[in-house]
């Protein structure tokens, strides 16, 4: 059996479960904690709430732990995913009258909420809850921590340090997702044979996978939708056919670790109990499926997660999904006939485009301006023969007067000029020079 984003109500859970001996000042915060939540969360105190403050406490945290993370956006969510997820987190009835930007700001902006998550009341709540809404808390709550540190620069605030001292079991899970991470982004050895020549930089395909998670990961892209267009409702049939296959298939593989175990101890389902109190027969291997974290893992960098939904964000234009069945028989990935058709014209403009340059690129002689066994020196001395045996053009008889007009005219001007310059420098000579008789006297 799978849950996903399911969250607990205060009727689901067991009234004997919450049968707590605490003392009267640890009962006294317990009963404040679920009004500060439910203020943030526009959830008006019920009598029941107070009457079972315990119970109250635990479905609204982890109510709002998984409203911070349906506004923030997990994995890649483009911008228009970011805005239709805004739009449906709002007319979702799981957080009616939550106004979106009051919780961001009490959420990142105060530290008021996040210290009721490191409280000896919120654990004490915990302990005593079944053990699929511990595991669906202990998921989201790491989450939590991812987006914040997505959100700041890989930097969290100082009072997470309380809140992880308060749930150790967060470590064992964050182990287990870095084994899982680890077999994906960890390739199978390549033989000197079938090793591809050539520099690290001209791969295109960036970092790569493991034969096992690159087909899981064409898996996810074809069952999800294209993040751009649309998402997918978490209860969606495909998905969660898929992620059912792919936890068995990870789960299988866990055991055989070391420690696989333990790590499967915290989504192992509990033995249900009969009515006499004995232990009935196990219905269910699994009591929660952590759906949202093993496509986040595997499908890095394809999977965005939002208020919507799931979508894959690196999807090609005009991306049909199709059926887990179709994905896991290795069906190829349909595309609409229009962008069929906007390739081959697209393709066609190409052609032609490189057929033009091809005919640019060709002298006069027809041949290639790129060929090897072009002779240059051959051509150039041919075309400087033709050039000389050309008749030299005479300019018309118009034209030709005008021309000698125009000499005759310089001609004549630089010739007076000359006589002119000539005749002042005669004149100059014969004039006497004043005062040269009376000095002579």
């Amino acid at each position: 059996m799978m849950a996903m984003l399911r969250v607990p109500t205060p009727g689901e859970l067991s009234r004997a479960d919450w049968n707590l001996s605490v003392s009267a000042q640890s009962a006294g915060t317990t009963r404040d904690a679920p009004q500060a939540i439910c203020l943030v969360m526009g959830v008006v105190v019920t009598p029941e709430m107070t009457e079972r403050p315990q119970e109250a406490l635990f479905a609204e945290a982890t109510r709002l732990l998984h409203a911070v993370l349906a506004l923030t956006g997990e994995g890649e969510v483009p911008g228009p995913a970011l805005s239709r997820s805004l739009v449906a987190f709002t007319a979702s009835t799981s957080w009616t009258n939550c106004r979106p930007q009051v919780l961001l700001s009490e959420w990142f902006d105060s530290n008021r909420l996040l210290d009721l998550f490191g409280s000896a009341s919120l654990r004490t709540a915990y302990d005593c809850a079944p053990r699929r809404y511990r595991a669906q808390f202990l998921c989201a709550l790491n989450r939590t921590t991812m987006a914040e540190a997505k959100r700041n620069n890989d930097c969290v605030r100082g009072n997470w340090h309380p809140v992880m001292m308060q749930y150790p079991e967060i470590a064992l899970w964050r182990d287990l997702r870095d084994k899982i991470k680890l077999r994906v982004w960890t390739p199978e050895p390549v033989e000197e044979k079938t090793k591809r020549r050539g520099s690290m930089w001209d791969d295109e395909e960036g970092k790569r996978t493991s034969n096992w998670a690159t087909t899981w990961r064409e898996r996810i892209r074809k069952v999800l939708p294209r993040g751009i267009d649309g998402f997918v409702n978490a209860g969606d049939k495909e998905v969660r056919l898929m992620v059912s296959a792919l936890w068995q298939d990870i789960s299988d593989w866990v055991q055989t670790e070391e420690q696989g175990p333990r790590f499967l101890s915290l989504f192992t389902a509990e033995p249900p109990q009969a009515p006499d109190g004995t232990e009935a027969p196990q219905v269910d291997q699994w009591a929660f499926i952590p759906a949202s974290d093993l496509l986040l893992v595997v499908g890095e960098g394809i999977v965005g997660i939002s208020a919507e939904g799931f979508g894959a964000a690196d999807a090609k234009p005009g991306h049909e999904r199709m059926s887990f069945d179709e994905a896991m028989a290795g069906k190829k990935e349909k595309v609409k006939e229009v962008e069929n058709d906007e390739k081959e014209k697209k393709k066609s403009k190409d052609k032609d485009r490189s057929k033009s340059r091809d005919d640019k690129k060709k002298d006069k002689d027809g041949k290639p301006t790129n060929d090897p066994d072009f002779n240059w020196e051959k051509v150039w001395r041919e075309r400087v023969q033709i050039s000389k045996q050309r008749p030299r053009r005479s300019p018309p008889p118009e034209t030709r007067s005008d021309n000698r007009r125009s000499r005759s005219r310089r001609r004549g001007r630089s010739r007076s000029n000359r006589r002119s310059r000539s005749r002042e420098r005669r004149d100059r000579r014969r004039r006497p020079v004043s005062g040269s008789r009376s000095f002579s006297r």
